[in-house]
């Protein structure tokens, strides 16, 4: 979690690893939440806003917020194109960052000045086809049984269609670490099943709700939250950092598959 801009680097790497391999041409399921997934496999560009929250009365709230544009890399050689701004509270000192990234080369901005990302971490960067660490999500594991669905509001002229039901608290905290790790929010490790057992155990109140496009499923918003009840010492080693008495997930998309434009060369970048 205390970020090094080396790692930093290598973490936004991270973004873009091919989520491509998901095959997008199996049949539509009855299942929504399978077309969904499914269908994060067509996302290659868009605007995104991620925001991650372990809230305990008495603390500081952890939180990390990411948002901006981005587009897939367009070839094996290219970059993704990409300005993505980040704000970390989840230590002492709270960190602002930015990715920036005009499809031949990239950045990282933060207190310290622009560094230009080169060698092996640019090398991961090329081809990528990840969209802001989507590759993370699983949604068909986050209901117990087929939610329910109900129209929701157009988006873009796009009619939607939202999402509830018995939600697997376990199987959304896992997704929400494993984009948490991606996005170099928070240091999370693989869940073993002992742990599943405690989380599993510990969640209380676990609501979900997505939003998805009712024809293209195209997956347009998560909110999610749920109460963590018992010995938060005892769950520090499996969450980590999100070891608190509610953890929140918020997850939006807009623009979804629109061109985006290279973002200018940031300021004290070398020309």
């Amino acid at each position: 979690m205390r970020r090094t801009l080396a790692i930093g680097i290598v973490v936004l790497g991270l973004l873009f690893v091919a989520c491509s391999e998901k095959d997008s041409t199996e049949p539509t399921s009855s299942d929504p939440m399978v077309n969904i997934e499914q269908a994060l496999a067509e996302i290659d560009s868009g605007r995104v806003q991620v925001a991650i929250r372990a809230i305990t009365p008495g603390r500081d709230p952890v939180s990390f917020e990411m948002s901006g544009a981005f587009a897939a890399a367009s070839g094996d050689k290219t970059l993704p194109i990409a300005s993505l701004q980040y704000s970390d509270r989840s230590g002492i000192k709270p960190k602002d960052s930015s990715f920036i990234s005009d499809g031949e080369r990239a950045w990282v901005v933060n207190d310290r000045g622009t560094k230009e990302v080169e060698g092996e971490p640019l090398a991961s960067l090329r081809g990528g086809h990840d969209v802001a660490g989507l590759s993370a999500f699983n949604p068909k594991s986050w209901f117990r049984g087929k939610p329910t669905e109900r129209a929701g509001e157009k988006i873009a002229g796009e009619p939607t269609s939202t999402y509830s039901g018995d939600v697997d608290a376990v199987a959304v905290i896992e997704d929400v670490t494993r984009v948490s790790a991606n996005l170099g929010a928070f240091v999370a490790e693989k869940i073993s099943d002992a742990a599943r057992e405690q989380i599993r155990a510990a969640a209380q109140n676990a609501t979900l709700e997505v939003v998805a496009g009712t024809d293209d499923h195209l997956l347009r918003s998560v909110k999610f939250a749920v109460d963590i009840t018992g010995d938060l010492k005892a769950l520090g080693p499996v969450l980590r950092e999100l070891a608190a008495n509610r953890i929140e997930f918020d997850f939006s998309m807009t623009e979804i598959n629109q061109a985006v434009d290279p973002p200018k060369i940031p300021e004290g970048a070398e020309v």
